[in-house]
């Protein structure tokens, strides 16, 4: 976590001289992991490479830079996989992670860059966060978050497995099994849709297909998505920890519990 608010450029004079700062490397034997030199960390490394390397092939090894590198460093990174492992499994972390999003954006709006800015986020209404553990990977867009929902009344919403510090803050905090988070975004769509609460004259101006689309959520009635996504137990608990005073805010929210 330090590493990440300090690249993010997020209160780095108290990150920087954390006790919790890792300052030696560390080698896991079994379940624990021990303090070892560079020396050792380094030839431990190497050795683990060549042994897969000769079993293996060299292309049994991928080698992905950080965003965070510099041009040079990330030069050094591909002649590593290339010159020394003897691989083109060499990509960058900005490339490999994104391609997924900047395909759906070019599907959906017809541009691969993010199609809304932390100005936007702060004047939402509502803010909906999926999967996100915003607070420690965002930490700049998070603090636009709450100071909008601590001072302005924006509504948050969190849907993630872990009760992160977002979902402590939120005003909903749904707790779904995992990987049926499509199964209740689909469940919320269609209840918008069959209680006129959607903007219909944006989607007749902007969205194609919408007919096709309408008739795929069907099946993604609440009580079906309740019955899915829930974790017997949970949610319940989940829903009594949420800060809104009407628990009416989220037709959804009440069936979950």
């Amino acid at each position: 976590m330090a590493s990440q608010l300090v690249s993010k450029g997020s209160l780095p004079g108290t990150i920087i001289d954390s006790k919790d700062r890792l300052t030696k490397p560390l080698i896991r034997e079994d379940d624990r992991f021990r303090e070892a030199t560079w020396e050792e960390a380094l030839s431990l490394v190497a050795r683990r490479l060549n042994e897969i390397k000769a079993k293996n092939g060299p292309d049994s090894i991928g080698l992905i830079s950080s965003s965070k590198c510099t041009n040079e460093e990330s030069y050094l990174m591909q002649k590593l996989a290339r010159a020394v492992v003897g691989t083109n499994n060499i990509d960058n972390c900005s490339r490999y992670c994104q391609s997924p999003a900047t395909a759906g954006l070019f599907r959906t709006v017809g541009y691969g860059g993010d199609s809304g800015s932390f100005t936007d986020v702060a004047q939402a209404d509502l803010v909906i966060i999926i999967g996100s553990n915003t607070a420690e990977s965002h930490p700049v867009l998070a603090t636009r978050i709450k100071r909008a929902h601590k001072l302005h009344g924006q509504k948050l919403i969190v849907s993630d497995l872990r009760e992160n510090e977002m979902a402590r803050r939120a005003d909903i905090f749904l707790h779904a099994q995992p990987g049926t988070d499509l199964i209740w975004l689909c469940a919320v769509s269609r209840y918008l849709l069959d209680n006129g609460l959607a903007k219909t004259e944006f989607i007749n101006q902007w969205v194609n297909g919408f007919d096709e689309y309408r008739k795929s959520l069907e099946p993604f009635t609440l009580e079906f998505a309740s019955e899915r996504c829930r974790t017997a137990g949970r949610d319940s608990e989940a829903s009594r920890r949420t800060r809104s005073p009407n628990r009416s805010a989220s037709a959804f929210s009440l069936r979950w519990a």
